[in-house]
């Protein structure tokens, strides 16, 4: 049975709420992550790196390892291909400014995710959006895009407020700050059952990070894949996802999520697995809690529920407004606009426009399923 390694990351006294004091004395070492030694090299070859990547996504912080908790101290090598068997704990140093940036992830980060988004109008454009910019396809299955969902790393149901504190947290640079939760940067198009473990089953590595290089080789460019938790790959039913899986990334990386996003989603896989009790309490001993939720930004069950029958009613209100303009429009003679927009099919032969026309019938109704079937879909994963 393989040894476990526990990794340990320093908390203050004080709430962050209040002026967090620098002085080491003020600072209590608490176990975070707990993970048997060779589980670490399923996630690299470089399992010291890896630690230090997992506890910094925790931490909301960037830091050193090293096998002591002493104020002097000296980083592991990072390039090692193993830890020796003696090594069951390491410390997570942060330096007097990283310990003022330290924002940990919320236990509760995956409470309420949902599908796609139903709550603002808003959700339209975001599918939209997420869809054209990665390609009308899933970025990690290729599945096209009618069978995906618009994905949320943050989720809908946290709402704007808590996406703004958690990015403005945790942010490197202007460009990290996202203000509300349908920005295209918190979107990926996923298929429904990657979107479904994202976050706790499934999360995605993007290099290079803070911790880690792109390869042992040191390459530069980004790049992104998918790690499973539980094995070697994700699976639900028939469909499944190996450890190592490319995800395509876009080509225009200001549209594409910032790093930060990455790190929260990947930090709740770490938590769900290997996270300890302790972590999980400090995140509200030390007023962490009270900085993301200073008021209820989530909807209770009963909103969200009515907030999906008002959705259903505007849609169907528009649907009953819309027949009844073509109503209108069948029942009255042409006039000189109806001649003009005609003009341009004058020459197409009956044939060809009665061709054309079934097409768009067929392409107007296989949207509408699909969006019956996403509402459904949306309204079945909140439920369970």
């Amino acid at each position: 049975m393989s040894s476990e390694i526990v990794v340990y990351a320093s908390f203050p006294n004080e709430t962050h709420s209040q002026a967090v004091s620098l002085d080491p004395s003020h600072w209590r070492w608490s176990p975070c992550i707990q993970i048997p030694a060779d589980r670490v090299l399923h996630f690299s070859s470089r399992p010291y790196a890896w630690l230090r990547y997992a506890i910094g996504s925790i931490i909301g912080a960037h830091g050193h390892l090293a096998v002591t908790k002493t104020q002097t101290y000296t980083p592991v090598d990072y390039l090692a291909p193993s830890i020796p068997l003696d090594v069951l704990a390491l410390y997570y140093h942060l330096d007097d400014r990283e310990k003022l940036r330290m924002f940990p992830i919320d236990p509760e980060f995956l409470r309420e995710r949902i599908t796609s988004s139903v709550v603002t109008a808003r959700c339209a454009g975001f599918r939209e959006d997420v869809v054209r910019r990665d390609g009308n396809s899933c970025v990690v299955s290729q599945v096209p895009a009618s069978y995906c969902h618009a994905a949320h790393l943050s989720a809908h149901a946290k709402g704007d407020m808590y996406i703004q504190v958690n990015t403005r947290r945790r942010a490197r640079s202007a460009a990290d700050h996202i203000a509300n939760v349908d920005d295209l940067r918190n979107g990926l198009l996923l298929h429904p059952f990657i979107h479904q473990g994202l976050g706790k089953n499934v999360a995605f590595l993007q290099t290079p990070n803070f911790a880690m290089e792109t390869s042992d080789k040191g390459r530069s460019d980004l790049q992104c894949v998918a790690h499973a938790f539980i094995d070697d790959q994700y699976s639900l039913g028939d469909s499944r996802v190996r450890s190592g899986t490319s995800v395509r990334i876009c080509d225009d990386l200001t549209q594409w999520p910032p790093q930060i996003l990455f790190d929260l989603v990947y930090a709740s896989a770490v938590l769900v697995h290997f996270g300890t009790p302790q972590l999980r309490e400090q995140f509200s001993l030390n007023g962490f809690k009270d900085q993301l939720h200073p008021q209820r930004v989530a909807p209770t069950r009963a909103e969200y529920l009515a907030s999906i029958e008002k959705r259903a009613q505007d849609e169907l209100q528009t649907k009953m407004n819309r027949d009844e303009r073509v109503t209108k429009r069948e029942n009255r003679d042409l006039d000189a606009y109806d001649m003009i927009t005609f003009l341009p099919y004058i020459n197409l032969g009956a044939e060809k426009m009665l061709t054309m026309f079934k097409e768009a019938e067929d392409r107007a109704d296989a949207a509408e399923r699909a969006a019956s079937t996403e509402k459904v879909e949306q309204w079945r994963a909140h439920i369970e």
